[in-house]
């Protein structure tokens, strides 16, 4: 078998295993010598991961590329240098010569470059889960995807008295919704914009902004879009951090297009250990109907995408949403083994052509069944929701670190949010930043340069018109 847990190796010496796994190294070495001579535009292009590069000395220049990035630093041969050095990596990387060697102004390119080389990473991590599922085969102490774990008895009998000892309450990610281990649903009929309003929830949660008038707990996302294609989410993505005002979503993920059928074990497993390994509290899947291969009316064919769900909830404590579609009738469409499995099923309604939404909770099974209204607002190149109560909201008395960035901004203007941050003196750095996020929500202070959203730039924020009157 092929060593896929083999280090990047170097083509120089090790010609022969090179070809063991795919690889691209003469695009790899491009990419690193137009980076050095055209820094961060090409770094930008590129939008490449130092984990999607095979060559290690290659991988390590770009791992300084992202440090340097991480720093607000500009980005440039000395200052790789510099980090490399910093890292440790600076003889290892320059053993077989300079980094001047590789040095290359040809920016035409870059894309396809990059291109080749996100496919050689993703070829190989292919390769690397063929492999760790001949190993689970092989290993006869694995259950089997979808079998009980063998290390847990199937048949444990507890006391009445058990159910009375002290238990640590669900942890809430939005507060008053959506506990941890949930299994739930939010459906709609097409143009209801379910999927803006989820997508909004999965950033709010993983920047640990309010959700509406819910709060919400920060958490790692990992958003699962399986119906509008990589393009179509990248870019309701993008929309929707420009509208809630955000610059670091770090801890929101986003996978297109897997071709995941949940109703399959295989699948089911290699989701578990998705969710388990990348440390998801949230998981959201787009749409239901595209994660199984069978009917969705049938029972027996929702039994499966049901159960391997509420496995991969219970087994690493996310909360797992799955998108859904309306019936003709106003209803949810397929089986009603769906409703029945379920913690929370939420519907969503709004027609077509006006911003107004309403949501309603058809099922709750921990808390209390709710209604609330939210309206879409669009913009260019961006997307929000507000709550139907937003005047109340808006009057309502400021936080103390509310108070501060007011303050602030009347005494010093439109200021760059880390700024913003190091000035914080009645509140901590981080209670400012998350006040800016919060007030930009209620249209008291706005972002005064929404199109420079790429990383490394500054947001600039300042008072909306009347709040220094």
């Amino acid at each position: 078998m092929i060593d896929t847990q083999a280090p990047p190796i170097e083509p120089e010496t090790h010609t022969e295993e090179l070809a063991t796994l795919p690889s691209a190294p003469d695009a790899e070495r491009d990419l690193v010598g137009v980076v050095l001579y055209d820094g961060d535009r090409a770094f930008d292009l590129a939008s490449l991961k130092s984990s999607d590069f095979y060559i290690l000395r290659w991988r390590w220049v770009w791992e300084a590329c992202e440090a340097i990035r991480a720093a607000n630093d500009r980005i440039d041969l000395p200052a790789i240098e510099k980090e490399l050095i910093r890292a440790g990596r600076f003889e290892d990387v320059t053993a077989r010569g300079p980094l001047m060697d590789v040095y290359n102004p040809n920016t035409l390119h870059i894309e396809a470059d990059a291109r080749k080389v996100r496919e050689m990473a993703e070829r190989r991590r292919m390769v690397t889960d063929a492999e760790e599922q001949a190993r689970r085969a092989c290993d006869l102490s694995t259950p089997l995807p979808g079998n009980q774990d063998s290390s847990r008895p199937r048949f444990v009998i507890h006391q009445a008295a058990d159910a009375l000892q002290p238990h640590p309450p669900r942890q809430e990610i939005v507060k008053g919704l959506l506990s941890i281990k949930q299994l739930g649903c939010f459906y709609g009929e097409a143009g209801s914009k379910k999927s803006y309003s989820l997508m909004t929830l999965a950033l709010s949660v993983a920047t640990g902004m309010p959700w509406l008038d819910f709060e919400t707990q920060q958490a790692r996302v990992l958003y699962i879009d399986e119906d509008a294609g990589e393009d179509g989410t990248r870019e309701r993505v993008a929309e929707c951090m420009r509208g809630l005002i955000i610059d670091d979503a770090s801890q929101f993920d986003y996978m297109s297009m897997a071709g995941l059928q949940l109703d399959q074990d295989a699948d089911a497993a290699k989701l578990e250990t998705i969710v388990r390994e990348g440390l998801y509290s949230l998981v959201i899947l787009d749409a239901f109907g595209d994660l199984m291969s069978g009917d969705e009316n049938s029972k027996e064919d929702t039994a499966p995408i049901m159960r391997n769900l509420r496995r991969i909830a219970d087994r690493t404590e996310a909360a797992l949403i799955f998108i859904h579609h309306a019936n003709k009738n106003g209803g949810y469409r397929g089986s009603s083994h769906i409703k029945g499995k379920l913690d929370l099923m939420v519907g969503v309604t709004s027609e077509n052509g006006k911003p107004f939404i309403n949501f309603k909770t058809d099922k709750v099974r921990y808390g209390q069944a709710r209604t609330w209204a939210a309206q879409a607002n669009w913009g260019p190149g961006q997307f929000y929701l507000t709550g139907m109560d937003t005047l109340k909201a808006s009057s309502a008395p400021l936080s103390k670190s509310q108070e501060f960035v007011i303050k602030y901004l009347t005494e010093h203007g439109a200021s760059p949010i880390p700024v913003i941050m190091a000035g914080a003196d009645t509140c901590s750095p981080e209670a400012a930043r998350k006040a800016v996020y919060n007030l930009a929500g209620l249209r008291k202070i706005y972002r005064t340069n929404p199109g420079e959203t790429g990383q490394g730039m500054a947001a600039i924020y300042d008072l909306a018109k009347g709040e220094d009157e």
